[in-house]
């Protein structure tokens, strides 16, 4: 797999593409299916980088037909649902990147990391 799509909110287009990705902005579920099904049958070889909020009211029907999809990866990016406090957040960002990297990381003060 040697590309990576960014769907996210139309707000948010933008910046993903000044940083070099291709990014797809769309304003509702509706919009997010008919792309979906475009790039499902496609059939291309391709990690597909979704906004959490988005993919979470997507129907079960599409879902589906993205786990079934052998050349599709997916992965969802967290959106902007409710504000996190602080502690949540970080725990938050501790999973994903445990989960990205393997690696288990501890913020500075808490329980394991050094509070110097």
């Amino acid at each position: 797999m040697n590309k990576l799509i960014v769907i996210t909110t139309v707000s948010m287009a933008n910046g993903y593409r000044l940083a070099g990705l291709e990014a797809h902005g769309v304003a509702d579920t509706g919009e997010l299916t008919v792309l979906l099904k475009e790039f499902i049958e496609k059939n291309e070889s391709l990690i597909l980088a979704i906004d959490d909020d988005l993919f979470s009211h997507l129907d079960q029907k599409i879902r589906a037909a993205l786990y079934n999809c052998k050349n599709l990866a997916l992965v969802t990016i967290p959106g902007k649902t409710g504000k996190m406090s602080k502690k949540v957040n970080r725990e938050y960002l501790s999973t994903m990147i445990q989960h990205a990297t393997g690696t288990q990381i501890h913020f500075k003060g808490e329980e394991n990391g050094s509070d110097r």
